[in-house]
């Protein structure tokens, strides 16, 4: 029921149940406003701006936002007067906002019922129906009952977590043969995330544009919406870049959209920020998809268009105070366009790649906003999604922004990890994307290309450079002396090889480097604490460095890491097995590609095995990663069980390559085609 007159009750204290760049965010708006807030830290996640800082404890820290209980009662042991969900986790829980309700703290989001309406996919896509908005075909029930009843959709389908979101458990099914195994999958991953692990297939809508409209509403019915955003980039159905307003909605679409979005919220008696989102195909036609109670991960695409801070806009509607907006108030400023930057290598599938960041550079605020919770050295572990920041830019024309958006991507350095920035950057440059021709297919259409490296005589001349400019720290004497103990040679291993060379200086910015295969003359020599250039052959070279604990340099080049070690260092051997983890074990091995948990073993000693087989799953950073048979084989020792953690490079399996039988054709057979195997 609407209230008839205003209830206000002050937030001086908020506890935010979420973690990184949402949580500062969160807490950036919140200190603004004079509000104290209270943050969540632990040993693998230990940054935060909160007024107050908790640290947990434990295995698995991110099992804690999934504790509602823990959460509730840490809020009110620190005296919160509300809690802030964020996005993922427990934001879209009923439960949690009707317990957070029940213990006298305000819940910054919609009512319970509210969330149960359109939590559950289900329930929405009924909504929808009855409010006659077009939605797309669908089956849902137990694994079973829509595995009995998927020949009633064709094939390709869409496995969905039915309390999910933003993008998670969400797998494609191209036949009937893969049905049961991707609806399990999608189970398992809907459970760790949300905590709910039932599912529902629809009907898969080829290559659609992903449109969602921002919903604002007060407390007494007063409902306006902010305009529309596109979020069509996407790999594994996860957004990367958005942007708003969208290069393909006309007028007509947008008012089209954007009412039936306003309906929707209405039906629902929803209250606080909330998101429709719709798929739109060529023809302009729009499905209802799901609606999203809570704050987005690409609200500031929205913000920057309109001038409204979301954030604000909810704690301000969760007080009681009425919302001060009319419609008539937003209007369209500019085109922004924002890229998720994520720990993952695009180059291979997009699998996650947690490590260590040594040195951080973000653009700078006039050129860009950036969304994160970390400005120096940070561990981006394996427990958490793998989304490190945002980088959103504005401008007076979609041309500009994307403009401004390269230029962003170019400045921003994370030396040491694994990103996905060139893909970002080599998507923002295509032409397709230039002329808005973007839809939900368009990363399978573009993939990443592969990022391009110096060759070794370029990374010597990279290597002396640094070592003529800064000299090492070690324990003893030999090490801080360095290269002067080896006059003008020096040596280094690069990709497990030994590489020597010599070299003289030839001016004061100036070298002449001889590798063996050539000699460069490296010029224009420029050196800081953070990253040095230089040129060769005509072409200029910029390097990010940074130098580890064990004296190894970490090179990052076109956002990618390489790394060299001295030879003063350590010894040849040594290098070699830190290094070539495989190369400790004799005959063929399964390493760990990345750190993470085993959440199935699917193979047993002794068994065969073809190239390409799933052999392991392995669950990093919310999503589960088959590790494939390299060839041919017969399984020999098993390493790890289920529920094991593992290290990146941790042996997992020994495996014996087995000879595909060679075919032998009779002489007195002269057709192939006669020939039976």
């Amino acid at each position: 029921m609407i209230p008839s007159e205003p209830k206000v009750r002050p937030i001086q204290k908020l506890f935010i149940a979420n973690r990184g760049e949402i949580a500062a965010r969160i807490i950036r708006t919140a200190s603004k406003m004079g509000i104290d807030t209270i943050g969540i830290v632990s040993k693998n996640d230990p940054i935060s701006d909160a007024t107050i800082k908790i640290t947990i404890n434990g295995e698995n820290p991110s099992g804690v936002f999934l504790n509602p209980h823990l959460l509730i009662e840490l809020a009110l042991k620190h005296g919160a007067d509300a809690i802030h969900p964020g996005y993922g986790y427990l934001s879209e829980n009923s439960n949690f906002a009707r317990l957070t309700q029940e213990a006298g703290l305000v819940f910054i989001g919609p009512l319970a019922t509210s969330i149960e309406k359109m939590g559950n996919k289900n329930n929405a896509r009924n909504i929808a129906t009855e409010l006659n908005i077009p939605i797309a075909k669908a089956v849902n029930g137990s694994i079973s009952n829509i595995i009995a009843n998927s020949q009633h959709l064709p094939y390709p389908l869409l496995v969905k977590a039915a309390a999910g979101g933003g993008g998670k458990g969400m797998l494609p099914v191209y036949n009937q043969a893969e049905l049961e195994e991707k609806l399990l999958q999608t189970s398992r991953e809907a459970l760790n995330y949300f905590g709910n692990g039932s599912v529902f297939v629809e009907q898969y809508i080829e290559a659609p544009r992903h449109i969602e409209v921002q919903v604002l509403g007060d407390q007494y019915g007063h409902l306006i919406h902010l305009n529309e955003r596109e979020c069509s980039i996407q790999r594994r159905y996860q957004k990367i870049i958005e942007e708003a307003p969208s290069p393909f909605i006309n007028s007509n679409l947008r008012q089209k959209l954007t009412q039936d979005a306003l309906k929707i919220a209405k039906a629902i008696d929803y209250h606080n920020a909330g998101t429709i989102e719709f798929l739109v195909d060529a023809l302009e036609n729009h499905y209802f998809l799901e609606m999203n109670t809570r704050i987005q991960v690409e609200h500031p695409v929205t913000e920057a268009i309109t001038g409204v801070d979301i954030v604000e806009e909810q704690l301000k509607i969760a007080m009681g105070y009425p919302l001060m907006l009319q419609q008539e108030d937003v209007l369209i400023n500019g085109h922004a366009i924002e890229c998720r930057i994520y720990a993952e290598d695009a180059e291979n599938n997009f699998s996650p790649s947690p490590g260590f960041i040594y040195n951080t550079q973000w653009p700078s605020p006039q050129l860009a906003r950036t969304d994160t919770w970390f400005n120096g050295p940070i561990e981006v572990s394996a427990d958490y999604d793998p989304m490190v920041a945002k980088i959103l830019t504005h401008g007076t024309s979609r041309v500009e922004a994307v403009s401004k958006a390269i230029s962003a991507l170019n400045s921003t350095h994370l030396t040491g990890l694994v990103t996905n920035i060139p893909f970002l950057k080599n998507i923002l440059a295509e032409q397709d994307f230039m002329n808005g021709e973007t839809h939900t297919d368009y990363c399978r259409l573009h993939p990443a290309p592969k990022i391009s490296e110096p060759d070794s005589d370029i990374m010597v001349a990279a290597y002396l450079v640094w070592l003529l400019n800064f000299k090492p720290k070690g324990e003893t004497l030999w090490h801080q002396t360095g290269y002067w103990r080896m006059g003008n040679q020096a040596g280094m291993f690069l990709k497990n090889q030994l590489i020597q060379c010599n070299w003289k200086k030839s001016g004061c910015h100036s070298l002449i480097v001889n590798t063996g295969n050539q000699q460069l003359d490296v010029s224009d020599i420029h050196f800081n604490d953070k990253y040095f250039s230089f040129s060769t052959n005509r072409n200029y070279y910029q390097f990010y460095w940074y130098s580890t604990t064990s004296g190894e340099l970490l090179l990052e080049f076109n956002h990618k890491p390489l790394l060299i070690t001295p030879d003063y260092c350590i010894n040849k051997q040594t290098v070699t097995k830190n290094h070539s983890a495989t190369e400790l074990i004799p005959g063929n091995t399964v390493t760990a590609p990345i750190p993470g948990k085993i959440t199935a073993v699917l193979v047993s000693e002794g068994s065969f095995v073809n190239k390409g087989d799933k052999l392991i799953t392995l669950e990093a950073m919310k999503m589960e990663n088959h590790i494939l048979a390299p060839f041919t084989g017969k399984i020999g020792t098993l390493y790890v069980k289920t529920g094991q953690q593992v290290k990146a490079r941790e042996l997992l399996i020994t495996l014996e390559p087995i000879q595909e039988p060679e075919i032998k054709i009779p002489k007195q057979l002269t057709d192939i085609s006669q020939v039976q195997t």
